[in-house]
């Protein structure tokens, strides 16, 4: 086999890496490696197909045209002979665990240890066969279902976004009427025990933006209340003939209110309102540094 100019261009390895890849993928003794695509030598499963599959394969992916079994042969709605069933099953890296090493091994459809699949099914309970969390909502049962698992999902839209929608139809691929609106469900580490609603970023902007004001006006009152009392102990101590603590003189309200520019309660309480016109503006508008609203991503 003639070495092929730029046959291998892996961008994970050096050059000079390429050139012996290259090399190696010429000679007869590349045979069964795997380099550069070509035939690989390695122990795979038999799959156990049932009479009802057509099986599409090569080495360890499969597309698989049947009824729906996450199992077995006996599993799932195909198991049982069930009418409406049909699935689609595409699976790559079917695995064996425990298996004996060298030793040929025979496996069915798992849903958990095969490395990755897509799975279309007319009927079946997904919920169930993925073994998915399911505390805080129903299971789907006997219904349709596309499911996708991996160890990474990445769905990408270059274009006009990515939309997750629920209950577009007033009835299910059974001809049954839908009486519920589920929403979206984001369940980390398959745990939904402190699954929580999530926030309407508005709504709380709003209430957020009312709070502020309370805080504000609330504020302010407390300051006049302050130059209220102050002024009032200003007039006792005017009346007792009582110099103004700090000024030497008797205290007249024109002194007090004066001295009262400088007292750490009004100018704790400016800097109070300065802060909360600040944090109005960094976390609840659009033009803050710290907007709290997404500028691509809602949520009803």
């Amino acid at each position: 086999m003639p070495l092929i100019e730029k046959l291998n261009e892996n961008n994970v390895v050096s050059k000079e890496a390429n050139k012996e890849i290259e090399k190696s993928t010429s000679e007869d003794n590349s045979k069964g490696s795997g380099i550069g695509c070509s035939e690989k030598f390695e122990p795979l499963p038999e799959f156990i197909s049932a009479k009802c599959e057509k099986v599409i394969s090569n080495a360890n992916s499969y597309i698989v045209l049947g009824r729906d079994r996450p199992g077995g042969r006996l599993t799932g709605y195909g198991g049982i002979g069930a009418p409406g069933a049909h699935s689609i099953d595409l699976v790559v890296g079917r695995r064996a665990p425990g298996a004996p090493e060298d030793q040929k091994v025979f496996v069915d459809p798992n849903f958990i240890t095969d490395a990755a699949r897509v799975y279309i099914a007319e009927k079946t309970d997904v919920d169930q066969n993925f073994k998915i969390t399911s505390n805080n909502s129903p299971d789907a049962i006997a219904r349709s279902a596309v499911a996708l698992k991996a160890d990474a999902i990445r769905i990408i839209a270059d274009d006009a976004g990515i939309k997750l929608v629920t209950k577009v139809n007033n009835r299910n691929s059974n001809g049954k009427l839908i009486n519920r609106s589920l929403g979206v469900d984001l369940i980390g580490g398959n745990d939904d025990s402190d699954l929580q609603p999530m926030v309407k970023g508005e709504n709380l902007v709003e209430f957020l933006n009312r709070l502020i004001k309370q805080i504000s006006n609330t504020n302010g009152l407390v300051m006049e209340m302050s130059k209220a009392m102050l002024i009032y102990e200003a007039g006792i101590l005017a009346a007792l003939g009582v110099p103004w603590p700090g000024n030497g003189t008797v205290a007249t309200v024109p002194t007090v209110l004066k001295s009262l520019e400088d007292t750490k309660i009004i100018l704790k309480g400016i800097s109070q309102k300065t802060s909360l016109t600040s944090d109005t503006i960094n976390y609840l508008t659009s033009i803050g540094y710290k907007d709290i609203l997404s500028s691509y991503h809602r949520v009803n």
